[in-house]
């Protein structure tokens, strides 16, 4: 519950910049469209064998569609990385393979910490040893994720929780982190949804700007001529 009530606001944040890259997407298909039903046809006639090799490129010769489709692949990775981390994120689902190349990868691995470090403290709750208790939330953690538990070790630091635990500061290192956890994560999400709504809008650009360019250079082509 602690979980859902930190990220859930997030995740709609997160909805609404895949919604947002789905708008770009879509105003940016419909424009080409137009293009090349209604008015590449126009000047081609114009032109004749005229038309700028790089306009035929974008309109003619399938770059414009390749363009669009690459857009269209960049919007569904958004919303399947949004989806798929918030599933995990909720104990609902580990998505393998979203988590190791996703958008939120980063969001997904610290919550695999967070999971270690609760898991680890509700067994040393239970009366587990501190060593077993490290060993034990390593193993169903890494159970879960489907990651080996080499990695999860350094993802956690196990080196800093042996430490704290020769010295009797385990329970204390551990409610730290998962403290620390639910209150920063969130903030660090908020924050790459500004910064992906930016590479969103770039990315955007670089696509529909190669169609500003092939229309421009016919414009100049029957400018020239007449």
């Amino acid at each position: 519950h602690a979980i859902e009530s930190a990220y859930v606001g997030l995740w709609r944040g997160m909805l609404g910049f895949g919604h947002y890259a789905l708008g770009l997407a879509a105003i940016a298909t419909l424009a080409y469209q137009i293009l090349v039903i209604f008015v590449v046809p126009q000047f081609a006639q114009i032109l004749g064998e005229g038309i700028p090799r790089f306009s035929h490129l974008v309109f003619q010769a399938g770059l414009g569609a390749a363009l669009l489709a690459a857009l269209w692949l960049f919007v569904a990775w958004i919303f399947l990385s949004v989806l798929t981390a918030r599933r995990a994120i909720l104990l609902r689902a580990w998505p393998v393979l979203f988590s190791r190349i996703g958008l939120l990868r980063g969001a997904v691995t610290r919550h695999r910490a967070l999971l270690h470090a609760w898991t680890a403290g509700a067994l040393l709750d239970a009366g587990v040893a501190p060593a077993a208790a490290l060993d034990g939330a390593r193993d169903t953690v890494a159970d879960w994720t489907r990651i080996d538990g080499t990695r999860l070790d350094a993802e956690s630091d196990r080196a800093l929780l042996d430490g704290a635990a020769s010295v009797g500061t385990l329970r204390d290192e551990l409610q730290h982190r998962l403290a620390s956890e639910l209150a920063d994560a969130p903030l660090a999400l908020a924050a790459r949804r500004e910064r992906l709504a930016l590479y969103a809008g770039i990315f955007t650009a670089l696509l529909v700007v190669p169609l500003l360019v092939a229309m421009y250079l016919m414009f100049f082509r029957i400018a020239a001529t007449v």
